[in-house]
């Protein structure tokens, strides 16, 4: 028999379950003597979920029935009858126990497009509620998305996974669903780029994307720029490239209008790194963003590197409320983090990755670490330095100056710097300070 942790609190479940659900459990067969066993519990943990995963919840009912970890099609369908049947009396008590309960839908490991369990719950969760979120796929054929668009009209949460492989679904069942989300409501999208076009869904994105506050983008491929062009009112803009030249394709659309509402921008790239086109981003926020984490590697070509002073310079002057900072550092930007600490004196995690061939000279590497101790803003929790290359004395230098200014409980995290031999050596001095 195939059982893990899930299996044991479905049992759980099954066992509170009223009266005359059990009745048409046993009237169709389910039964098993583990369930048997148990008594009704005295806590009803049914009334603590404030979260049901449909597609999980409905693996965890199938796995559970037929109680094998490899099962054939056959058998599937011979115990579709059970599965449902289970699977509906479950989502009735548990939206009985708690009329505020949350939904959710993965539909990555949905077994042989199978979604007549979602038909199951007609008249169990209300016409036209809320999604909190739906992670989706272009395979997903149309009749999927047809049975959720029954239900819910409203996805808080929306991630679409492309695949590039050619088929012959247009996915009008999924732009469908999108069509039919509340007009004026603000929502959240996540998308990966796809090498295969899907007009359909570009054209229902195209409708809703003025209300999005949430963006995030990674992946290759085609990119429908035009579209995102009108995200306004986004709070969160999460940006990932990959390919050569993505960087220009992926962030020209939000260099031509304003960001008055954007709270936080991410941006990492596997490849060429623009780094003017993200200056350009930062300095069209009205002093809003509170999260700026930039990322990139030392392999990785930045055009034109001079502008990464520009970033850091514009960093200054248009984010004065930072909370957290993560930022790649060469031999030209280095000198600028202390007026960092200095104008964004709200930052509480800082970041600092070195993302230059060039290694930074040990003499002028303990004048900075003196100076960056001068300037540690005082609401400062967590500072991180990965890949910095100085030694122990530019630790002790720096530790003795935040003990001098009275820094208290700052969490010191520690990248390949420093080798563990080291740390152990002068372990000593370090714990003395």
């Amino acid at each position: 028999m195939f059982a893990d942790s899930k299996d044991d609190i479905i049992e759980i479940y099954i066992t509170n379950l009223p009266q005359e659900s059990k009745s048409l459990l046993k009237i169709s067969g389910i039964d098993s003597p583990e369930v048997s066993r148990r008594s009704k519990t005295t806590i009803n943990y049914a009334s603590f979920l404030q979260r049901i995963e449909l597609q999980d919840l409905y693996d965890i009912v199938s796995r559970w029935v037929i109680r094998a970890r490899y099962y054939s099609l056959k058998l599937y369908e011979e115990t579709k009858p059970k599965r449902l049947l289970l699977y509906r009396e479950l989502c009735k008590f548990f939206i009985s126990q708690n009329p505020k309960l949350k939904f959710s839908i993965r539909l990555n490991f949905i077994k042989w497009d199978e979604y007549i369990h979602f038909q199951q719950l007609s008249g169990i969760i209300p016409v036209n509620s809320c999604l909190e979120k739906l992670i989706c796929h272009t395979m997903v054929k149309d009749e999927i998305y047809e049975s959720i668009g029954k239900i819910f009209t409203e996805i808080k949460d929306l991630e679409i996974m492309c695949d590039d492989e050619k088929d012959k679904i247009d996915n009008k069942g999924l732009a469908s669903l999108i069509d039919k989300m509340r007009e004026n409501v603000t929502w959240s999208l996540t998308i990966n780029r796809t090498r295969r076009p899907i007009p359909y869904i570009n054209k229902s994105l195209e409708k809703k994307v003025p209300h999005l506050t949430s963006l995030n983008i990674y992946g290759d491929g085609s990119y429908p720029s035009k579209i995102f062009s009108k995200c306004k009112l986004l709070k969160k803009l999460i940006i990932g490239v990959k390919g050569p030249e993505d960087d220009k394709t992926v962030l020209a659309p939000f260099v031509r209008h304003l960001f008055v509402q954007l709270m936080e921008f991410d941006y990492y790239s596997e490849s060429t790194v623009n780094v003017l086109l993200i200056t350009m981003i930062i300095m069209n926020t009205r002093k809003t963003l509170k999260y700026l984490r930039i990322s990139w590697f030392k392999e990785i070509q930045v055009i034109d590197p001079k502008n990464h002073t520009l970033l850091i310079s514009t960093i200054i002057t248009h984010c004065p409320n930072l909370i957290e900072l993560m930022i790649p550092l060469n031999n030209l930007t280095i000198d600028q983090i202390p007026d960092v600490m200095r104008k964004c004196n709200k930052l509480g995690r800082i970041f600092l990755n070195w993302c230059d061939e060039v290694e930074k000279d040990p003499i002028e590497m303990k004048n900075w670490v003196w100076n960056l101790g001068e300037t540690i803003p005082s609401l400062l929790q967590s500072l991180y330095f990965s890949n910095m290359g100085f030694n122990i004395d530019a630790l002790e230098l720096f530790l003795n100056r935040c003990q001098q200014r009275s820094i208290k409980c700052l969490e010191l995290r520690i990248g390949d710097w420093l080798s563990a031999e080291d740390l152990k050596i002068n372990s000593r001095r370090l714990l003395s300070i």
